[in-house]
C-alpha cells in the first residue's frame, strides 16, 4: 500500500479517484492519508480482479529488484478480459511496454482480451500489434464521454478450451 499511497501523491490514481468517487456519489476527493487511501481503496479494489506490474527502475536506486510500476484492473465475462491499466509516474515507456505485453502474452491462450484505446495511448497499442499479440477490431466514434473515438483491440491465440467429455 505504500507504492499506491506514493502514486496518489504524484498524481497517477487521480482518475481513478475521480472515478471512485463519481461512481459512488462521494465529494471531490483530496489530500488523502495513507489510511484515508486504503479505504478507499480496498472496497473499490474488491470489484474487479487487479494485478500489480512489477519492473526494475532506475526511480527507486535504494531498491533492488522489482517495484510496483502500475496496476491492471480486469472486467472478467467467461473467457473475455476487459483491462484497464494505471501506470504510477515513475513507470518508463519501455516498463510500460513490457509489462503489458507480459499480462496479454501469458492471458491470451485462455482468453479473449479486448481494450478500448484513446487517442493519447493509440501508439502504445499499434506497438502491441506490432509484436502480433493484438489485432483491431474497429471504431468507434464518440465512444468516450468526451465524444472521443476509440479503437478496440483484440488479442490473438485465444485457444478455445476443448469440450468437456460428459457434454460429448
Amino acid at each position: 500500500m505504500d507504492f499506491l499511497h506514493v502514486a496518489y501523491r504524484k498524481g497517477s490514481l487521480d482518475g481513478l479517484i475521480a472515478d471512485i468517487a463519481a461512481r459512488f456519489s462521494l465529494p471531490e476527493i483530496e489530500d488523502l492519508s495513507k489510511g484515508e487511501l486504503r479505504a478507499i481503496l480496498s472496497e473499490f479494489l474488491e470489484l474487479a480482479e487487479f494485478y500489480t506490474f512489477t519492473a526494475r527502475t532506475s526511480a527507486f536506486k535504494k531498491i533492488d529488484g522489482d517495484v510496483p510500476i502500475g496496476l491492471l484492473g480486469a472486467d472478467r465475462e467467461d473467457h473475455r478480459i476487459w483491462p484497464h491499466m494505471i501506470w504510477f509516474a515513475w513507470a518508463s515507456p519501455r516498463n510500460k511496454l513490457e509489462c503489458a505485453l507480459r499480462f496479454i502474452t501469458d492471458m491470451r491462450t485462455d482468453n479473449i482480451i479486448y481494450v478500448w484505446d484513446r487517442d493519447e495511448d493509440h501508439m502504445f497499442w499499434v506497438r502491441m500489434a506490432q509484436y502480433g499479440v493484438l489485432r483491431i477490431v474497429g471504431k468507434s466514434e464518440g465512444h468516450w464521454t468526451d465524444g472521443a473515438t476509440s479503437v478496440l483491440w483484440r488479442s490473438q491465440g485465444y485457444r478455445k478450451p476443448p469440450p468437456d467429455a460428459s457434454t460429448r
